[in-house]
């Protein structure tokens, strides 16, 4: 597995993260904060493998960071 695998580029934005202009949310409305709000300004998605993994692990690195503030 390689982490082509495990996301793809955000065909919104083309990977960049960043979309000038509106979005649509029944009316246009400013994208005051220009990032792409299909990927979040991540500039990514993730695949349905991608999502998969990210459910196992979550869990995990949720106790590890709660277990790290204590």
């Amino acid at each position: 597995m390689i982490i082509a695998d495990l996301k793809e580029p955000c065909a919104s934005c083309n990977g960049s993260g960043f979309r000038a202009g509106f979005n649509e949310y029944g009316t246009l409305l400013a994208n005051d904060t220009r990032n792409c709000v299909k990927c979040r300004g991540k500039g990514y998605l993730l695949t349905k493998l991608g999502k998969e993994v990210w459910e196992l692990y979550q869990p995990m690195i949720e106790e590890m960071l709660q277990e790290r503030g204590k």
